[in-house]
């Protein structure tokens, strides 16, 4: 914890020891060279300093469980922009330039990692259709920040790796890479 959430800290507890001294509802107290303060304002003077603390507490870097559900994007080497909505246990693509959408169906491994299998795609190609049914795809979530989580996918075909590649997930849309 930084040095300023240990003086926000101390102020709140400061605060907060002081109303609860009072006796009545307008008991008098002095606080940082303040005089008579109610308990009234020393209440709302405790929320805002209890809002301002917060506000400066450091954001949580997110957790591979918290990537289960939510809406990512993607920009691939042709600088398309692909937009991942995840349910948990289902994954729909949806390419942004070329209106194409896939439907995956995910099954977690472990807490950072899961298997996928295609279900389908708005445009219906009977030979990319099949490959996508005949490799099976693994995706292994290796890092994660606030901003972004890089992944690694393995294509299987055939009981062998066929290819492996990392590649970066956004949490938030940028306005261009």
């Amino acid at each position: 914890m930084n040095d300023l959430n240990h003086k926000y800290t101390a102020l709140i507890l400061t605060i907060v020891s002081n109303i609860v001294a009072a006796h009545k509802n307008y008991f008098q107290f002095v606080y940082c060279g303040m005089t008579h303060i109610s308990i009234r304002s020393a209440s709302l003077l405790t929320f805002f300093a209890a809002i301002a603390w917060l506000s400066f507490t450091p954001q949580q870097t997110p957790i591979c469980r918290d990537l289960r559900k939510g809406r990512f994007h993607v920009y691939n080497a042709n600088r398309e922009h692909i937009v991942i909505n995840r349910n948990d246990s289902v994954q729909q693509e949806i390419n942004l330039s070329t209106k194409d959408t896939i439907y995956w169906r995910l099954k977690w491994k472990t807490e950072c990692s899961f298997d996928v299998q295609y279900v389908g795609s708005s445009k219906k190609n009977a030979a990319i259709d099949a490959i996508r049914q005949d490799v099976g795809i693994n995706y292994e979530i290796l890092t994660i920040t606030n901003q972004y989580y890089i992944g690694r996918t393995t294509m299987v075909s055939m009981g062998r790796s066929d290819s492996r590649f990392t590649d970066t997930t956004w949490l938030k849309e940028r306005s261009r890479p």
